[in-house]
């Protein structure tokens, strides 16, 4: 309703309808979270959200006019299936437009001379559009970095061509054998990780006794892991590669070696780390606050305390 509020003047009888509608909508919302628990309450009247109902009513015409019956242009983001039919939409509309007036339809709503015929399409173009394509604060941004993004594509569909996963690695070689044996484990961690998610959906189990099971359970593999190879730089290579040469989950790659994989990242980058600290004169704006970029070298911090750095 706020989207299609943005469409009329504020001075309107249609605004300030939109503007009780929605104070009301809250309302509602709390209404049917209060009908769950067992309460008897008053639904949203359907002629404000479904056209069947809102030509049938004495005020029809201005009920038709604000009805809220779609979702707003910047909604295609958020669900795949309203992303597929507004693509279908389009496509279909361009190519009826090119056919009867030789424009698509960005071309014709540009077009300054319309005709009637053409009026008439337009106007049941945006009737029938799946979403609304009001200038609401949220498409407003939508669109904007629809635009800054025009003309950039992906690189690549694979996880593989976007992504290195040697720098996760070091250089030590490990043997066919060793590869093989923690296969097994991985598959063995897939199979009971899906159980462990399903049983813990099923059971009412309090965050802190979740989190204890979740510790053990990565535990028990982390030793059946160590237990067939116990060179770290080799099983961490291992499952490295078990996990990033698939579009499968890369938990079982940070379960088992996650340290691993950071003393190899850093080494890369010579025990060097960069991270944003607040600071008032800093060139970095974010959520209302200044930062500047902080460097750390942790070749100058204890060993001992390697991996138990409480960075500030």
């Amino acid at each position: 309703m706020i989207d299609v509020a943005s469409s009329f003047d504020k001075e309107s009888e249609e605004y300030k309808e939109l503007q009780y509608r929605i104070i009301c909508g809250q309302n509602y919302q709390q209404n049917a979270i209060d009908r769950i628990k067992g309460c008897i309450s008053k639904p949203m009247p359907k002629e404000w959200y479904d056209y069947r109902f809102a030509k049938n009513t004495d005020k029809s015409e201005l009920n038709i006019k604000i009805l809220a019956d779609k979702k707003p242009y910047f909604f295609i983001y958020n669900y795949p299936y309203l992303m597929r039919r507004y693509k279908k939409y389009m496509s279909d509309v361009n190519k009826n437009c090119l056919i009867r007036f030789g424009l698509d339809v960005k071309e014709l709503i540009e077009k300054e001379d319309r005709n009637e015929d053409e009026e008439q399409f337009l106007k049941y173009y945006y009737i029938k559009m799946p979403v609304f394509n009001n200038n609401s604060v949220m498409n407003r941004i939508c669109w904007k970095i629809e635009k800054e993004f025009d003309g950039f594509k992906s690189i690549g569909t694979k996880e593989e061509d976007i992504f290195d996963s040697s720098i996760l690695k070091s250089p030590t070689k490990y043997s066919k054998k060793r590869f093989t044996d923690i296969k097994s484990i991985y598959e063995d961690y897939n199979i009971k990780l899906r159980e462990h998610a399903q049983n813990s959906s099923k059971s009412k189990i309090d965050k802190d006794e979740e989190k204890t099971k979740r510790i053990v359970f990565k535990d028990n593999f982390k030793k059946q892991a160590q237990e067939i190879c116990n060179n770290e730089d080799e099983l961490c290579n291992i499952v490295v590669d078990l996990c990033y040469k698939n579009n499968y989950s890369k938990q079982f790659a940070w379960d088992i070696c996650g340290d691993v994989i950071i003393k190899n990242l850093l080494a890369r980058n010579n025990n060097i780390v960069q991270y944003p600290i607040a600071d008032d004169k800093g060139d970095i704006e974010f959520g209302g606050e200044k930062f500047s970029m902080f460097v750390k070298n942790l070749n100058e911090i204890d060993m001992e305390e390697e991996y138990d750095i409480d960075i500030k």
